[in-house]
């Protein structure tokens, strides 16, 4: 018997580029390598969109706990189990991975399958650290006759016609790289050791200069290098550009950039969730003895934009000095404890809370960003006078706005309280802003 060929399904001539779309014209015929095309271009696209504008990292859920399975058998009682929460992430590529339920895994099942790595990553103390990490795999499904040739093998007479989105739960003694998750915190906290403190702010072409020649494993800032409280927008400002123009390109060298061939899988892809320090007892066999310890310190996530547009506190300053309104809503702008002398950049407040002057039965403070309220931009002021054993508790009363502060009026009944006594109290303030409705 002779076999006559009909249409038959040719292998792909090359892999898809993200980057080539197919311009369709009239009379063109498309094929499998057109449709694969197409689909690179599009899926690429969301994917360079997510990976650079908006980041990696846990998006919802994926919570980790580890338990006792107190229902295994005797000799096996003292079995660890390891527990995510469904939930969902976006990986290094841009990939949204989808855990659509509650997945578990055995920690001394691990270590009996994995004895030789986990000896190779064993101290002296008998801790093992394994890293629990989560990648983007596809699954091919649904399974369809397809044309062809008369005599081929049941694997040829059928193809998958549809890729699952699927994902991988792992346990590693190796630390997933995160290149550019640790060199942005590794940027922020250098420039967090900047101090903001009233006075001139550095020469901006040395803070400039300063950042360029960060790198992660580079000096602390200069020790004359300031800003002064009303350049920090400008000096932020200047900091993200170079972080996104210079620094930030030099921590992206990845496969799955605007132009390369996509890949299915890449071992950098992988996305730590937690990390895991186990207390183990070695010999012939290892395996785990007490509950471990979690660390979900490097873990990477991301705060939706709503819960950005919440979190953000405090009225902005702009170029003229001048306080920016602040979305309607109610935000606290500043507080903390502080002490009624004439202090400035005390750790233990918050905003900028400062005491501008004391008099008899008065004190006056300011805080950052600070102007006289109007019909548009209100505060809340709330204040408590700590307790003093020694004396009877001083009433703390809200008396004026000003236009270098806020003053609270301190009354022991109807006695005004001494100077010296209000330079010793401690207040406990809460500012708060909203933007009063017109």
């Amino acid at each position: 018997m002779s076999c006559i060929a009909s249409d038959t399904v040719k292998a792909q001539a090359s892999a898809p580029v993200p980057n080539k779309h197919v311009n369709y014209v009239q009379g063109m015929v498309l094929g499998v390598d057109d449709f694969i095309q197409e689909f690179a271009y599009h899926a690429h696209r969301v994917r360079w969109l997510a990976r650079d504008a908006i980041g990696y990292g846990t998006v919802r859920g994926l919570a980790v706990t580890v338990i006792e399975d107190t229902g295994l058998a005797a000799e096996e009682s003292n079995k660890w189990k390891v527990e995510v929460t469904g939930g969902a992430a976006l990986d290094p590529c841009g990939r949204l991975i989808c855990v659509p339920s509650n997945q578990c895994g055995f920690l001394n099942e691990w270590l009996r399958d994995n004895q030789k790595a986990a000896k190779a990553a064993l101290t002296e103390s008998n801790l093992l650290d394994l890293h629990l990490t989560l990648s983007y795999r596809d699954c091919p499904t649904d399974t369809r006759p397809v044309p062809g040739e008369p005599c081929r093998s049941e694997e040829e007479l059928a193809k998958p016609s549809r890729i699952a989105d699927d994902f991988l739960l792992e346990l590693t003694p190796e630390v997933p790289k995160q290149c550019e998750e640790d060199g942005l915190r590794s940027f922020t906290s250098w420039l967090h050791a900047i101090p903001v403190a009233s006075g001139p702010s550095s020469d901006l072409k040395a803070f400039r200069t300063a950042a360029e020649k960060w790198t992660p494993d580079g000096p602390a800032p200069p020790a004359d290098l300031t800003v002064a409280p009303e350049a920090a927008q400008t000096y932020w400002r200047e900091a993200l550009r170079i972080w996104v123009t210079k620094l930030r390109p030099t921590f992206n060298g990845r496969t799955c950039s605007c132009t390369a061939p996509l890949k299915s899988s890449d071992p950098s892809d992988r996305l730590l969730l937690a990390t895991l320090r186990l207390k183990v007892e070695s010999g012939e066999r290892i395996f785990v003895t007490a509950p471990p310890d979690i660390d979900e310190s490097f873990r990477p996530f991301l705060v939706q934009t709503r819960g950005l547009q919440d979190l953000w506190t405090g009225p902005r300053t702009v170029g003229s000095g001048e306080p920016e309104p602040v979305p309607s809503g109610y935000r606290v702008v500043a507080a903390g404890r502080i002490r009624g002398r004439f202090a400035d950049g005390d750790p233990t407040v918050f905003g900028g809370l400062k005491v501008v002057d004391v008099a008899k039965g008065r004190v006056k403070f300011s805080f950052s960003g600070y102007s006289f309220p109007d019909e548009r931009n209100q505060y809340v002021i709330k204040a408590l006078g700590a307790y003093n054993p020694k004396l009877p508790v001083p009433a703390v009363r809200f008396s004026s706005f000003e236009d270098d502060g806020f003053v609270l009026r301190v009354t022991r009944g109807i006695n005004e309280v001494e100077v010296e006594y209000l330079q010793n109290m401690e207040f406990m303030i809460e500012v708060s802003t909203f933007w009063a409705q017109p």
